[in-house]
Parts: C-alpha cells; sequence; structure tokens
C-alpha cells in the first residue's frame, strides 16, 4: 500500500495494491515504491495532481508492460500485474487514480453523486440494521468504478480488440456456476482468464487481448461550509491535526474534538476482498456503527488514518478511530467470505486504508 506525505505541497498520497499471478508481489512493491516517488517529483505535481499521477501511471505501466523492461527488474509480467487504486488529499480536494478492480468510496453525511457506472454489487441480506437513512447516517459515494470483464463498457471495449470474454464453469460443488466470474481471454487461447481489465503488466493480455493500464481519474471537493450537528463531533473545542507522522516514521493524523464540519467524510480505499463481500453502503453502516458505539464510550475523535491487510491488527493509527474502522471492514469481509450464506470457504487478500477527512483538508 501507499502511505506518503508530500510536505512541500501538503498533499496526503494513500493507494492500494493489490497483485496477481506469480510475480503479482513483485509488481505490487515495486509500483508502491516508484509510483509515489515519481509523482512527488513531477513537474506538474504541485499544479495539477492528476495530470501528474496519470504521466507517471502511464511511464510506470510502459515499464511493467514491457517483458524485457520487467525482466531488469527481476519481474516477470507476461501473467502478471497489479491494481493500484490512488487517492490525494489536498486541502480540501480529493483526486483519484484508479487502475482495477479495487475501489475507492467516500462514506458522507450527504449523498454523493455517484458515477454512471453500470456497478452490481454482490447479493447479500438485507442491509444491517444500524444506521438507517433517515437518522443522518454515513451515505457511500464511489469515486471509482469497476474495471471488470462483466462491465457492459469494459466488455465492448475488450471484444472490440479481438478478446474473448465468458465465465468457466467449475467443477467444485462449493462454487455456484451463477456467481462464476466472467474472466479475459485471448483470441484464440484459454489464457490468462483474468477476472479484471485494467491492470499494470499483464504483458500478454496488454499486447493481444485489450487489457491496459488507463486509469480513471476525478476530482471531488469536499464540502466544509456547515458546521456539523452530529451527536459525536464537539462544537466548541478547536480541531486541527496534531502529529503527522510517529517516531519510526509512519503518518499518523491526529484531530482534536470539536470543530468538525456537516461535509466531514471517511475515505475508504481497498481491494477487491473488501468489495466482493462487502459493498460500499455496507461499508458505511459499518463505519457509523464504529462511530456510534465510539460516541457512547465518550472517545470523541482521534486517530485520523488507520490502514492494515487481512489477517493483521498493526498499520497505522494504531488505537484510533480510523484504525478501529479498518479493523471492523476487513475482519467483516473476511467473516463474510468464510461463513456468509454465499461463502465457497475461500478467502482472498484484503488490504484496506480508512481515513478522516474534512477538518483535516481545512
Amino acid at each position: 500500500m501507499v502511505l506518503e506525505l508530500d510536505g512541500e505541497t501538503d498533499t496526503l498520497l494513500l493507494g492500494v495494491l493489490d497483485g496477481h499471478g506469480e510475480h503479482g508481489d513483485r509488481c505490487a512493491a515495486w509500483l508502491s515504491r516508484e509510483f509515489p516517488m515519481r509523482v512527488f517529483a513531477h513537474p506538474r505535481w504541485g499544479e495539477d495532481p492528476l495530470e501528474a499521477m496519470e504521466d507517471v501511471g502511464r511511464s510506470c505501466a510502459r515499464t511493467l508492460a514491457d517483458p524485457a523492461k520487467a525482466a531488469a527488474l527481476f519481474i516477470d509480467t507476461e501473467f502478471s500485474g497489479t491494481t493500484l487504486s490512488c487517492v490525494a488529499v489536498r486541502g480540501g480536494e480529493v483526486f483519484s487514480y484508479h487502475v482495477g478492480d479495487g475501489a475507492a468510496c467516500l462514506l458522507s453525511r450527504r449523498p454523493g453523486d455517484d458515477l454512471p457506472v453500470d456497478f452490481k454489487p454482490p447479493v447479500w441480506p438485507a442491509r444491517n440494521k444500524w444506521a438507517p437513512r433517515d437518522d443522518g447516517g454515513l451515505v457511500a459515494s464511489r469515486l471509482t468504478p469497476s474495471h471488470r470483464p462483466c462491465e457492459s463498457r469494459e466488455r465492448a471495449r475488450l471484444e472490440a480488440a479481438g478478446a474473448r470474454v465468458f465465465a468457466i464453469q467449475y467443477n467444485d460443488a462449493c462454487v455456484d456456476p451463477e456467481r462464476a466470474p466472467e474472466r479475459l481471454w485471448l483470441p484464440t487461447l484459454d489464457v490468462p482468464g483474468l477476472a479484471l481489465s485494467r491492470s499494470f503488466g499483464d504483458a500478454i493480455a496488454t499486447a493481444f487481448a485489450g487489457l491496459t493500464a488507463h486509469p480513471e481519474l476525478r476530482c471531488v471537493r469536499l464540502d466544509t461550509s456547515q458546521p456539523s450537528e452530529d451527536p459525536f463531533h464537539g462544537d466548541d473545542a478547536h480541531a486541527a491535526v496534531a502529529q503527522l507522522f510517529d517516531a519510526d516514521g509512519n503518518p499518523v493524523l491526529g484531530l482534536g474534538r470539536g470543530g468538525a464540519k456537516r461535509g466531514d467524510s471517511v475515505l475508504v480505499l481497498a481491494s477487491d476482498g473488501l468489495w466482493a463481500t462487502v459493498p460500499p453502503q455496507d461499508a458505511a453502516d459499518l463505519c457509523e456503527r464504529v462511530l456510534r458505539e465510539a460516541t457512547a464510550r465518550n472517545r470523541g475523535l482521534h486517530g485520523l488514518l488507520g490502514a492494515g491487510p487481512s489477517g493483521t491488527r498493526g498499520g497505522t493509527g494504531g488505537g484510533g478511530l480510523a484504525h478501529e474502522m479498518c479493523d471492523t471492514l476487513v475482519q467483516e469481509a473476511q467473516r463474510r467470505m468464510l461463513h456468509g450464506p454465499t461463502s465457497d470457504g475461500r478467502s482472498d487478500d484484503t488490504t484496506a486504508i480508512v481515513a478522516l477527512l474534512g477538518s483535516y483538508g481545512r
């Protein structure tokens, strides 16, 4: 994952990567190092973050899609690659850069304007009972679309490039054939069988099946104009960033009590391991529950940034509210994967970052 602060522009850069294939971990590790370093050094970073991220992403994509260049980095990218969902937070604006099947979502007090994409979350039982939408609970708004072969616009683009898109039937009683994902295949060979339509690397699919690392870009301005009336925000104290890094150099943002705005949002970036079982609005409900439980414990808002992969309780912002949200989301995703009504007994890697925005943007 990417957790970087650029002190020159006062920009927080967050990113989640999800490698696949034999060298997917190497692809993700290389990109997680190179992307922020090159972005911060880009001449347009200060004026236009999206242009800088797009330009750097294009350069990184060329390297990973070229087998010879990748081999010089000791990475075999013929059938390996990685996704990248990245967000830059600067002032009151959120800039998103997205390639793959992960996602970034804003959970806000006001409904957002979802992108006009035909995103269809997996079927799940009735919504959780906490935070009904008529009581000011968090509402999810996707910053990024899904880059999967099953999406109509992605399928049309892939097939126009000569690729085939279809689901395979597993000889496995645990897998529901109706839920088998549609995958990307070469025109004449049954490889690579990718369940995503955009990624870094995957040199064979990039060359012959229309796979691309072309990103989706978006800029969202946070609304911090109205004072909050939410019960877990104080109204008589000054909120400020208390600390940006801990003793080990890890980003840790602290938020004092009070001073929050109605437009304050919870930003969630995660790999597909989360979104496959926890749709965006379910994530909003889970974070709302954490907020209300924290209110009941009189904890107030603190710990602005939390991050961690599945199976761990480590990461940044330990003990903070955002860290608790992050743990809750990842643990719920794992629980549903292993024990939910549509579970096939298998789990997926889940990496997530949660950040509280609004007062930091100010």
